[in-house]
């Protein structure tokens, strides 16, 4: 018995090595990137090579690479000692969310499908389903339904097999679009499907779901407009289709409490959002989240998307935004202080004396200020 167990925990080490290895392989070829990428990836780079490659925003994108390579270690780490117990992993479902493939691209997205494929089983985006342990699952959605996703994403995703959800601004069918929810070197080069063209979109691996009439920030929409956006773009998928449409993407990913009520009251059985996050597999989960994707993420990087390791950042941004809330209060609390009107003496200074560094100045006859 013992020889057994010595025998299996030197075959997960050995394991633990060799994946170790691929891992720092992995971290080795992104410092030298685009050089140690073959195949299609310079043609995909875009138009704002340079800017992607060096800059402030690639630092970003390196540092949460790194931080996501150790929450996938720990996760790892996590499994190995449940397997070494005799218990099987947890379930893990994620959502992934394109927007547009351009043509230079096409390659590239077809190779991160084969990734895909490999890295979980592709099942549709139904999040309110019990996720069974020791399983992954990865689903497709792609926002806005621009017209390349025609040509470049659709035929990869029937030759693997891999389910798609499709979400569709309506009144922007056939028109290219005035908004901008996509990074610099993935601006859209064509324009929205128009509707003849969406309803020739018959798969069984292709579901319709909504995203608004116009593609608005719904959060700044006044209560019925936002109630007409959610409801009448359901109502025209429907009447153009012929089936129903029970699946809502905010644009943005902006959501509020009230606006996921009202999604619910429209009929929609799921909303998408773009926090990503696991999905929890409860049978009543309304809200799910999405990890964004793109055709020109590093290997490494979409590796770990797929994998669930991104799911950090909106903790991070939680704790961002708390600590920003606090900072404000704080110099809010101050500027309060330093205005309030004196309660003795022989005349308070006026808060609208007060210098740009808080000195005081004299009031005129007038009632103007001067130094």
């Amino acid at each position: 018995m013992i020889a057994i167990s010595l025998r299996f925990l030197t075959a997960s080490l050995h394991q633990a090595r060799t994946r170790g290895a691929r891992a720092a392989a992995g971290i080795f070829a992104l410092a030298s990137w685009p050089q140690a990428e073959k195949g299609p990836t310079p043609k995909c780079v875009g138009r704002r090579r340079a800017e992607y490659q060096t800059g402030p925003y690639t630092a970003k994108r390196v540092m949460r690479l790194t931080i996501s390579i150790l929450v996938f270690a720990a996760g790892w780490l996590c499994d190995l000692g449940r397997r070494l117990l005799s218990r099987q992993a947890r379930g893990r479902f994620v959502i992934v969310y394109y927007h547009a493939v351009p043509d230079r691209c096409r390659a590239r997205f077809e190779k991160q499908m084969v990734i895909l494929r490999r890295l979980a089983e592709p099942v549709p985006a139904v999040p309110g389903i019990h996720v069974p342990r020791g399983t992954r699952w990865a689903a497709v959605t792609f926002d806005d339904a621009y017209r390349d996703i025609l040509r470049n994403a659709i035929p990869a995703l029937v030759k693997g097999r891999i389910p798609a959800t499709i979400f569709v601004v309506t009144q922007a069918l056939g028109t290219t679009p005035e908004w901008s929810d996509t990074s610099a070197d993935q601006r859209p080069e064509t324009a929205i499907m128009d509707a003849s063209e969406l309803k020739r979109l018959r798969h069984s691996l292709i579901t319709i779901g909504s995203h608004t009439q116009s593609h608005p920030y719904l959060p700044d929409l006044p209560a019925e407009q936002a109630r007409a956006e959610l409801a009448e773009s359901k109502r025209e998928l429907e009447a153009l289709l012929g089936i129903p449409v029970l699946t809502f993407s905010f644009p943005y990913g902006a959501h509020t409490p009230k606006l996921v009520e009202w999604c619910h009251e429209a009929g929609y059985q799921v909303v998408f959002t773009t926090l990503p996050v696991l999905v929890s597999g409860e049978p009543d989960q309304f809200v799910a989240g999405r990890v964004r994707v793109d055709p020109t993420d590093w290997t490494l990087e979409f590796r770990l998307k797929v994998l669930g390791a991104y799911r950090w950042l909106p903790n991070v941004r939680s704790f961002k935004r708390r600590l920003l809330g606090r900072m404000l209060s704080n110099i809010g609390e101050q500027d309060l202080r330093l205005v309030a009107p004196v309660e003795s003496g022989p005349s308070p200074i006026p808060s609208s004396c007060l210098g740009s560094e808080g000195e005081s100045c004299t009031e005129s006859s007038s009632g103007s200020c001067r130094q």
